[in-house]
């Protein structure tokens, strides 16, 4: 059945995840640095009330810490991070039936599995040949990002997971798709998908002849 291009978990494999540190300093920074700031101002304000400047000082490392938190997360872009925007520009290039936009975005050498990423893949040609079909198949009427999972391997590669509910011209309920995406980062600086995976459509994994 017609899907757009969307990206998650391969059930037959484990989710990578980033580390703790990169995953609560750089990718979501607020819980940590909201935490550790208001700590500080309810240490500050009680050194200051009490006159205890063992406490004011404490209060303000703290509030400082929380501070230093929040801009690592607003100035560092880690490889998650990457993944995440080219995984979204990829369905917005699918979705308005953009294949050169959505080619573009893939690595010379990318391939593209079905059901594990650790299956055999197809080289770019079946990518393009499947982005080509799909926009002259299929009139996408809607689409929703149901969930979606980051993680960072290393400092030059990503990986996103994520599920979209897609409508399509003339098909009376919609499809629910499931891929991974790994992105990397490429000699010239740019970050490229350097592996697609169809994990399912519909609950089911499908043929490559299958793939809309």
């Amino acid at each position: 059945m017609p899907t757009v291009l969307a990206f998650t978990l391969a059930q037959a494999a484990p989710i990578p995840e980033s580390s703790l540190f990169t995953r609560y300093i750089f990718e979501n920074p607020w819980p940590l640095g909201l935490l550790l700031a208001f700590v500080g101002v309810i240490l500050l304000w009680n050194g200051l009330r009490e006159g205890l400047p063992t406490r004011q000082r404490l209060g303000f490392a703290f509030g400082f810490s929380g501070l230093l938190v929040l801009a690592a997360g607003w100035f560092i872009v880690t490889a998650g991070e990457h993944a995440s925007r080219v995984t979204r520009q990829l369905v917005d290039a699918v979705v308005d039936h953009d294949s050169q936009a959505a080619i573009a975005l893939f690595s010379p050498d990318a391939v593209m599995t079905i059901g594990s990423p650790r299956n055999p893949g197809f080289a770019l040609d079946y990518i393009s040949d499947r982005l080509d079909t799909l926009a002259a198949r299929y009139r996408i009427d809607s689409n929703r990002i149901t969930g979606m999972k980051l993680a960072t391997e290393s400092g030059r590669a990503g990986l996103t997971h994520l599920a979209c509910m897609t409508t399509v011209d003339g098909v009376p309920y919609p499809n629910i798709s499931r891929w991974q995406l790994t992105v990397a980062k490429e000699g010239d600086g740019t970050w490229k998908i350097t592996r697609l995976t169809c994990v399912e459509i519909n609950g089911n994994t499908p043929s490559s002849s299958e793939l809309w």
